[in-house]
């Protein structure tokens, strides 16, 4: 619950991906199912990485393909990393990163959510979005994982 409270905090129109205008029900079990995926995502990865890397890369490429699915746009992925390290740092550590510990993080956290985010289709996106897109500066540009991390990235603006 933590890291999803930290990424609605720093970006609240991530609720929109877990259904915050479908009702507190739906919002709650989306919430709660995205909780318990997320740490057997991380266990299964870290698990994955030197036994089975291919079935690893097969594994993510599923997960990108779900998250374009229910329209996670690959520009929330840095809030997100943003979000799991505040909850490892503030809930499960006993202290916070170190430099090398920060920069260890964005590099794993950088090399789970491009691998995942290369496989949303923006298409499935646009298409069921009613949504504007405005460019607009959007979060940690070390941790950005937008098409092109030398440009701003994509945020969404309802419209009026």
């Amino acid at each position: 619950k933590v890291t999803l409270k930290r990424l609605f905090d720093i970006h609240p129109e991530a609720q929109q991906v877990f259904g915050i205008d479908q009702g507190p029900a739906v919002f709650k079990s989306k919430v709660t199912a995205h909780e318990k995926a997320i740490v057997l995502l991380f266990d299964s990865v870290f698990q994955m990485v030197l036994q089975q890397p291919d079935f690893m890369e097969q594994v993510l490429q599923q997960v990108g393909v779900r998250h374009g699915q229910v329209g996670a746009h690959p520009r929330l992925f840095p809030y997100m990393g943003e979000a799991i390290q505040y909850a490892l740092e503030t809930y499960f550590l006993p202290q916070p990163f170190t430099e090398e510990e920060h920069q260890a993080w964005e590099h794993v956290y950088s090399g789970i959510s491009d691998e995942i985010t290369r496989h949303i289709d923006l298409d499935i996106i646009e298409e069921s979005s009613e949504e504007t897109e405005t460019r607009e500066e959007c979060g940690p540009r070390d941790m950005c994982s937008s098409a092109s991390n030398d440009g701003p990235c994509i945020r969404n603006q309802p419209n009026e």
